[in-house]
């Protein structure tokens, strides 16, 4: 996981994208930013469709995330 974070922070985010649609990193106690993550990598990639799923996942997912709102943002 943590080469794909590098490769995203060096602006490449296919690997991120990738690694973070994985069952399991969706279901982590941190699914909630990861996918906010995978929803921005998405949208670098051109996926805009599935990034704003991403998003929208967070809320309702995780209503009570901090990341909610900024995940409806980030949507529109």
């Amino acid at each position: 996981m943590a080469p794909a974070v590098e490769a995203y922070q060096n602006g490449d985010p296919a690997p991120l994208a990738r690694e973070f649609a994985a069952p399991t990193v969706l279901e982590s106690p941190i699914a909630d930013y990861a996918r906010l993550l995978l929803s921005d990598a998405l949208g670098r990639r051109g996926d805009l469709v599935a990034g704003r799923a991403a998003a929208i996942a967070i809320v309702d997912r995780h209503p009570d995330s901090r990341l909610a709102p900024g995940a409806l943002i980030q949507a529109a």
